[in-house]
């Protein structure tokens, strides 16, 4: 195999090369990223061992370009102690591993081995609460990134996405599948207390803090986090004062409890999690910008499952035996639809509406009638709108009228209404699937609004 090694400086570079040939592998030494691009786009290169610090192009900077122009190449990046945050971000884009100098060479040795033999395991379990496997590289990429970060458990880690993409699932990755975690795992959403609660629970209080107050005092989420993780939820919904406070906790490692005159250790992983434009706050005054940029050191970013299709077939396969309604056969339409689906709620509204056919629907075969009748159901927080499935190969275009005049005289809209879904249905042949499809409604929707208008035309299925 052809492996590049990238390093600005001539003797670590010649003696990477020739551990490289030791292990039987042909050496590709350049002393910059510019360099180093020309030799990979012109030779069979597999893998690139680079440096993170050389001047000009950056050893991060080098990665970028190489993927930018999707060649087949993997990079394992060499970093300084000060470089390590930028390398565990780089490992999102998708790169293999990093080492921190002084290079361990046996560590060294099983990277390349293990990329060589393709024995890599790509597929990890999620924790106890929704094991699902990985399936897109985005994913996999991810989960890699916060492998490494179980190293470094002093950084904070913040988790974006949009409701139901498995931000909790993730926290909980990082922390219970770290063997170097000795403590719990706290979960504090920010949204679910008043300013006062939120104190008193995330730092605790000392006995007569307050009204109400427990005679023996009571210790907050950080101090029950001890030596593991607090995951922050809805981070977001701070109020500013708390975000200040949250602040110094995570600079200083320190803190004091509701009424408390001594000051305390927090020895604990913050990971905060928001399903907002963090950015956008920050921009409009609604975030402070000092904590954004606090927590931002490390983000994993969570794509929506509309980005994710080809994990669809594999979920549903995951959750029918998550719920022991193993389906002997998944139809071709029900699939499709599925991957068409925007899921605005994402694996979380999934989960919901397959909950409801095992639990409701009889038979070994999911069809795309099953997914129909429980799409409007399902627990999304969407609204009707944004439920809507997509029956096309493509996003639903909506049909231009022109000219398009609305009448000077009041007109009855539902009758209008009516009259288009009996016309489709007279399109159809009486045919409510396609009816559904065509009108972009779920057979639900239309046997719910427009049920006299299907009984009277009749159905051929």
């Amino acid at each position: 195999m052809n492996i590049a090694v990238v390093d600005d400086e001539k003797w670590p570079a010649e003696d990477l090369a020739r551990f490289v040939e030791s292990l039987g592998h042909e050496a590709h030494v350049y002393h910059s990223g510019a360099e180093a691009l020309d030799g990979i786009t012109s030779q069979s290169i597999g893998l690139v061992i680079s440096d993170v610090t050389m001047p000009g192009m950056s050893g991060i900077e080098l990665v970028g370009r190489v993927f930018e122009q999707r060649l087949p190449v993997q990079f394992v990046l060499i970093s300084g102690v000060e470089e390590v945050v930028q390398s565990i971000n780089a490992m999102e884009l998708g790169v293999l591993d990093f080492l921190t100098k002084p290079i361990d060479i046996r560590q060294l040795s099983d990277i390349v081995r293990e990329y060589e033999q393709g024995r890599r395991n790509e597929t990890l379990a999620m924790s106890e609460t929704g094991e699902v496997g990985l399936f897109s590289q985005q994913m996999r990429n991810l989960y890699r990134k916060l492998r490494k970060l179980q190293d470094f458990s002093q950084i904070p880690v913040l988790i974006q996405g949009e409701t139901g993409t498995g931000k909790e699932v993730l926290a909980r990755y990082l922390h219970h599948h770290n063997e170097h975690v000795t403590g719990a795992f706290i979960a504090l959403n920010c949204s679910a207390l008043t300013k006062d609660l939120f104190e008193a629970e995330l730092f605790g209080y000392e006995g007569g803090a307050f009204t109400g107050a427990e005679r023996a005092g009571k210790p907050g989420k950080i101090a029950l986090a001890e030596g593991g993780t607090l995951f922050l939820d809805e981070i977001t919904e701070l109020a500013p004062d708390l975000q200040a406070k949250l602040l110094r906790v995570i600079q200083e490692r320190t803190y004091f409890s509701v009424g408390g005159t001594s000051e305390q250790f927090a020895n604990t992983r913050f990971v905060c999690a928001t399903n907002e434009n963090m950015e956008e706050m920050v921009r409009q005054k609604t975030f402070r910008e000092d904590l954004f940029y606090r927590l931002n050191v490390c983000r994993a970013t969570i794509p929506p499952l509309r980005e994710r299709t080809e994990e669809v077939g594999p979920l549903v396969r995951t959750f029918a035996e998550e719920f022991d309604h193993e389906f002997v056969t998944v139809a071709p339409e029900a699939l499709r639809l599925m991957e068409r689906y925007p899921w605005p709620g994402n694996i979380r509204e999934m989960r919901n509406v397959l909950t409801n056919i095992a639990i409701f629907e009889k038979g070994s075969e999911l069809t795309a009638e099953h997914i129909q009748r429980y799409l409007s159901n399902a627990d999304s927080g969407s609204s009707p709108d944004e439920s809507r499935p997509d029956h096309g190969d493509r996003a639903v275009q909506l049909p231009v009228f022109e000219p398009f005049e609305l009448p000077d005289d009041p007109f009855d809209l539902e009758s209008f209404s009516r009259r288009v879904v009996a016309a489709a249905m007279e399109k159809f042949h009486g045919n409510k699937t396609q009816v559904a499809a065509y009108l972009g409604l779920t057979r639900t929707q239309l046997y719910g609004r427009y049920r006299d208008v299907t009984e009277t035309t009749g159905e051929h299925e």
